[in-house]
């Protein structure tokens, strides 16, 4: 999507790259409907942010999947928004300049061997997280099934190599096992220590407590710091719901693009204020935008005449 961006600012390498559900509340083949989210209905959005939050690159699902049928493509729905992406990618210079650049992928759509070989070739580090119910399609390469299905001590590590990339099946809680496939050096090395839970002594004295931890991987420890870049990006809109999933309600995609556009702005002016400078809320920064808009507009006098609201000149920057 942003092609000329050259921010200065970002050394980083670090990339999420997941899903994101845009409430849409308008009639078409747009609207999808998926239970888990807080949203449930609305349009699809992968995108691609970094440790800033700022959003390099998105692709609307739907409008994948149509151009495929279109263009009569054979690829997975998956496999092809990766491809897409990557192709962008290589198109930043500010990234082809990086001595490394990482993806992050969640568990999902893009969790597969063809995705890791995709990345592989086009020179990234890549950690993708593969969904419980999908491993038999994607570690029947790497790692033994029976060591699969087979719930282990919490913290132990099954992994498998071949020439590409490293899969692990890690245990991080007692009925629950993390699958990862990955190329980054040494990603089974044992770095931090974390505090697993605490265990009371004894029943009388229910202020005393057992600390048990476990060991992080370092390809978890990576994992766990750069894959939420998409969702703290939904996080912005107001600061008294960062405790939750924020919305936006939209009627048509473009405004889900404009949003992103707006949203992409008030990022990179707050990437380039000065160290002392008071950050800029995102409320601030649209409300100013409204104000300047409406008050550039040349003065007309009809029933269509541009009037700037009292909230917004009152409140605005």
């Amino acid at each position: 999507m942003d092609t000329n961006n050259n921010n200065t600012n970002n050394n980083r390498g670090e990339f999420s790259f997941d899903d994101d559900l845009f409430k849409w509340t308008g009639k078409g083949g747009l609207k999808k409907r998926i239970p888990g989210k807080a949203d449930r209905v609305g349009n699809i959005l992968w995108k691609l942010a970094d440790s800033n939050n700022y959003i390099y690159h998105f692709e609307i699902e739907y409008l994948v999947d149509k151009i495929k049928k279109k263009e009569k493509i054979s690829t997975p729905i998956g496999e092809e928004i990766l491809n897409r992406t990557v192709k962008i990618l290589n198109e930043i210079s500010s990234i082809k300049n990086r001595p490394f650049t990482c993806m992050i992928i969640d568990a999902g759509l893009l969790g597969s061997i063809q995705n890791m070989k995709t990345l592989s070739k086009n020179n990234y580090f890549f950690i993708i997280s593969v969904a419980s119910n999908r491993t038999g399609d994607v570690f029947q390469q790497f790692i033994n099934q029976n060591k699969r299905k087979t719930n282990f001590e919490v913290g132990e590590i099954k992994y498998g190599q071949n020439g590409q990339c490293t899969a692990i099946a890690w245990q991080c809680k007692k009925n629950k096992t993390f699958y990862v496939l990955t190329n980054i050096p040494e990603p089974i090395l044992k770095e931090k220590e974390n505090e697993l839970k605490r265990v009371s002594n004894s029943k009388a004295k229910k202020n005393q407590y057992e600390k048990k931890f476990i060991t992080t991987p370092r390809v978890i420890w990576l994992y766990n710091n750069c894959h939420n870049y998409v969702d703290s990006s939904k996080m912005v809109i107001n600061p008294q719901r960062n405790n939750q999933r924020a919305r936006t309600y939209q009627r048509v995609v473009f405004n889900d693009c404009f949003y992103i556009l707006l949203y992409n702005c008030w990022v990179s002016v707050n990437l380039f204020l000065t160290p002392n400078a008071k950050p800029l809320l995102f409320r601030e920064f649209l409300l100013y935008i409204c104000n300047s808009q409406l008050f550039s507009s040349p003065p007309r006098v009809s029933r269509n005449s541009i009037h700037c609201p009292k909230l917004i000149s009152d409140r605005a920057c």
